[in-house]
């Protein structure tokens, strides 16, 4: 955010008698409010919720209130690990009206499935396919369950709240930065099982944060890097490092001296994406892939409902997923029908997989990860669907079929 942007807002000029204009309130917070005059332009805001408030309107409440009267499309995202209903219920139902939430357990469960990670806050979780689906299925997958990693329990329950309230990715800056190699989710599974993860993301009924470069698979890393004074600068290098001591790849101190030093520029220049990659394999069919999801996102009728009757998602073997979107659409002289997407994500190792109750109906490839364009190396994932549909898989990936209208 720059401040000297005219199109910020800023939280002191909105709320200035909770604090009494009192900065000190924001220090150490990452707090940042934009919005503008372009009625095109989405506002949001953005933060780490570490605030204590004892009134009988909490800040963050009225911070929305007054960010939905300044702006024309407001937008208030609060980046907050603690799955709270409350941020998200609108004012008359006790809640604080937030827009949307980051709901990273999407992203943990999907780590600790492809990746494997273990350490830290990874151990709450089991990354089954099963669990998923219910991530996908609920918003959030703790909903007041014991959480090992914090000691305590998490989460409330989501069933109130609209899907697209829940902000997920598979990679955000904090959790490719807060690695010690700065290492990308890309960098550390296969393109197969990348764009199968891909898939699921884009399709979910949740709204999906992209992270720069993810859409081509970047191959820079994305370092935590830092330009602070010389005494500052030499405790950050060595806080970053000793942080990393509970992570059993970094037990010997020696390993640890390896992790890039925030401080040295090259750390930085060695973070900044390689534009050109874009234009060449095997980042163009990435890029290719992402354009063609985002398109069936933004036209096919079901992936633009986010009703919690219009969706579901199950786990049909220990690595395959499906998901069900679907649409009640009018069509001539007003007659309703049904619309229906099935999207099958195969995220582990080759495999055939029966889809149940899909019905007789005739369905439509409309595109799997696959296609001639969308891989470079492409092995082609065989669908039948003349009794029942049946998927065979060589490697991971996934299918997206739209089945014809019906009667609603």
């Amino acid at each position: 955010m720059n401040p000297r942007d005219p199109n910020v807002i800023k939280v002191l000029d909105i709320v200035p008698q909770k604090f009494c204009g009192d900065e000190s309130f924001f220090r150490n917070r990452h707090i940042a409010c934009s919005g503008g005059d372009d009625h095109d332009q989405p506002s949001s805001v953005s933060f780490v919720i570490a605030m204590q408030d004892d009134g009988p309107t909490h800040f963050l409440a009225e911070l929305t209130t007054k960010v939905h009267e300044r702006s024309p499309r407001p937008v208030v995202i609060a980046e907050d690990h603690r799955n709270l209903d409350q941020l998200l219920l609108d004012r008359k139902h006790g809640g604080w009206g937030l827009d949307g939430v980051w709901a990273d357990d999407f992203h943990h469960q999907i780590r600790v499935h492809v990746a494997g990670d273990r350490d830290a806050y990874y151990r709450d979780f089991a990354g089954s396919a099963g669990d998923i689906a219910t991530t996908i299925r609920q918003g959030w997958f703790f909903t007041g369950q014991h959480s090992a990693h914090l000691g305590e329990v998490r989460g409330t329950d989501p069933h109130g709240l609209d899907p697209r309230q829940f902000v997920i990715c598979v990679q955000n800056h904090d959790q490719t930065g807060n690695r010690a190699d700065g290492a990308r989710l890309n960098h550390h599974i296969d393109a197969a099982v990348f764009r199968a993860i891909t898939t699921l993301l884009l399709a979910a009924p949740e709204t999906p944060l992209l992270f720069m470069g993810q859409e081509w698979a970047a191959s820079t890393p994305f370092l935590f890097f830092t330009d602070h004074h010389d005494e500052l600068g030499r405790q950050v290098t060595r806080g970053r490092r000793e942080e990393f001591a509970a992570f059993e790849a970094f037990g010997d101190p020696r390993l640890r001296e390896r992790i890039p030093d925030p401080q040295d520029r090259r750390t930085f220049e060695a973070s900044r994406l390689r534009w050109d990659e874009m234009e060449r394999e095997p980042h163009a069919s990435m890029v290719r892939l992402y354009q063609r999801l985002l398109g069936v996102r933004a036209t096919a009728a079901p992936l633009r409902e986010s009703g919690r009757d219009t969706f579901d998602a199950c786990a049909l073997d220990a690595e395959t997923i499906r998901l069900t979107r679907e649409a009640r659409v009018s069509g001539e002289g007003g007659a309703r029908h049904r619309e229906q997407l099935l999207v099958i994500a195969r995220l582990r190792g080759e495999g055939t997989v029966v889809v149940p109750d899909a019905g007789s109906r005739e369905w439509q490839v409309l595109l799997t990860t696959e296609d001639s364009d969308l891989a470079p190396d492409p092995m082609p994932i065989e669908i039948s669907t003349r009794d029942r549909i049946t998927i065979a898989f060589s490697r991971p990936g996934a299918v997206i079929l739209r089945g014809p209208a019906f009667a609603a």
